[in-house]
């Protein structure tokens, strides 16, 4: 009895930690479009009078204002993916960065990001389409 009572909790606990790891997916597959949406939105409102851009290292995004990403930059604002790796393709570059232009919100680069589970190696993609907006 007791042998079965510890399979049955091994397998619910066992699910319980899947599907925590497929909603932390999910959440921050959600958080990054937010994060591209609200650069490009910040772009188009002009705030600041600058362009803004994302800048993607392997587990992290970098939220950045001006022509290009700068490290060390005390205004960079880091959003970090805790368990996941982040992979971007951007067809005819070889960029990991997004900057948006004024007054049309175009990315300065369009294709896929990909955010992979470390554990799972469950994925999820988002497209940036050439108006910057995200499928």
């Amino acid at each position: 009895m007791i042998a079965i009572l510890a399979i049955i909790a091994m397998f619910v606990f066992t699910s319980m930690i899947s599907y925590a790891r497929f909603e932390q997916l999910r959440a921050s597959t959600t958080e990054l479009e937010t994060l591209i949406n609200e650069t490009r939105q910040r772009t188009l409102s002009a705030e600041s009078t600058g362009r803004y851009g994302l800048y993607f290292a392997t587990s992290s995004v970098v939220f950045f204002e001006g022509d290009g990403y700068t490290g060390n930059n005390p205004t960079n604002a880091t959003t970090t993916f805790v368990g996941l790796t982040l992979s971007t393709n951007f067809p005819g570059t070889t960029t990991k960065q997004i900057i948006f232009t004024r007054l049309t919100g175009t990315p300065s680069a369009t294709g896929t990001i990909t955010l992979t589970q470390s554990v799972t190696n469950s994925t999820t993609s988002l497209t940036i389409v050439p108006s910057g907006l995200v499928e």
